[in-house]
C-alpha cells in the first residue's frame, strides 16, 4: 500500500470515522464540497458550531478560506516544513491524476470504497 506523509490514506480517514461514530461533536467536511460551494459549506460549519456572524465575518472567513489565500498564508501552508510549498497544490477537484495512474486511482477507490462502506457513507 501507498504511504502518505502521515500513515496509509486509509488508517487516516478511518480513525476519524470512528471517532466520529463516538461523538457527536464532530463536523466532516468535504473539499469537494468546499470548492463546489464554499458560502454553502462556511454556513454549516457556522450553524455546526453555533455562530451567526455578520456579513463583514462571512465574507473575511471566506476570503480566508479561498485556496488562492491559503496557498500565500504560511500559517496554513506549511511552508515552514515543506519544502517548494508543495502541502497545498491546486485547489482543484481531480488533479490527482497529474500524480497517480489510472491503475493507482482504481486502487485508492477501492480503498475508498471500502472505508466508506464500512461507515455507511455514499459517495
Amino acid at each position: 500500500p501507498t504511504r502518505a506523509n502521515h500513515g496509509l490514506w486509509e488508517h487516516h480517514v478511518d480513525g476519524y470515522l470512528q471517532l466520529k461514530k463516538q461523538r457527536q461533536n464532530m463536523l466532516i467536511l468535504r473539499f469537494e464540497d468546499m470548492v463546489a460551494d464554499l458560502s454553502r459549506e462556511i454556513a454549516r460549519i457556522a450553524q455546526f458550531i453555533g455562530v451567526d456572524g455578520s456579513e463583514s465575518l462571512k465574507a473575511t472567513v471566506e476570503e480566508k478560506s479561498r485556496f488562492s489565500y491559503m496557498k500565500t498564508d504560511a500559517s496554513c501552508n506549511y511552508s515552514h516544513f515543506y519544502k517548494h510549498n508543495l502541502f497545498l497544490r491546486s485547489g482543484k477537484v481531480g488533479t490527482w491524476t497529474e500524480f497517480l495512474t489510472e491503475e493507482q486511482g482504481r486502487e485508492l477507490r477501492k480503498i475508498q470504497r471500502r472505508v466508506f462502506d464500512r461507515h455507511g457513507i455514499l459517495d
